[in-house]
């Protein structure tokens, strides 16, 4: 949302409760190599906190969707499916700025990607998708790409290294968007 903040060194607090599951597999079974079909259902709720303004409700957004995968080699996978993601102002925030009308960005959106590992180590991918149907300010394309390493298997209570970086384009922003560096 461009919503102007009071001012522009607010500390923000956002809150994530979600998750995605496997719910039908089609495939080998294999924890280590799977290769097969997966239909996965995936959901999120995320609430923003600004600590300057008494823990105000800023925004709140959720995601639900389903997407389906793929594998037949263990290198190159695939992903297709649906999502629907949707942003809301909160209450507090509309009050302290005097936005005069609720702004819901929405996305209902169609999802292509493909997963290609270089090394059992470090991981590339890319995807796209299209809305089909959108609102608030949405516009109907987006990518996102980028690549991870870590050591694949079982890492014990010590973990191991992993390094990730991703880029989100969004039409919306004229195809500007962010990046994530995670290390």
């Amino acid at each position: 949302h461009n919503v102007p903040l009071t001012h522009p060194s607010e500390w923000l607090r956002d809150a994530t409760l979600g998750g995605r599951r496997g719910s039908l597999r089609l495939g080998n079974g294999d924890p280590n190599d799977p290769r097969g079909w997966q239909l996965d259902l995936e959901g999120a709720a995320v609430v923003r906190l600004n600590l300057d303004e008494a823990r105000d409700v800023d925004a709140s957004d959720f995601r639900f969707g389903v997407p389906l995968t793929y594998t037949a080699d263990g290198v190159v996978r695939y992903k297709f499916g649906y999502y629907h993601v949707s942003s809301h102002l909160g209450d507090e925030l509309i009050a302290r700025t005097g936005v005069n009308s609720r702004l819901n960005y929405v996305r209902d959106a169609i999802i292509a990607g493909v997963m290609y590992d270089v090394t059992p180590s470090l991981r590339l991918y890319g995807e796209t998708a299209y809305a089909f149907f959108t609102a608030g300010g949405a516009e109907p394309w987006e990518f996102q790409f980028g690549a991870e390493w870590s050591r694949p298997g079982c890492t014990g209570i010590y973990g191991t290294p992993f390094l990730a970086t991703n880029a989100h384009l969004r039409e919306e922003t004229d195809f500007g968007g962010d990046w994530t560096l995670q290390t």
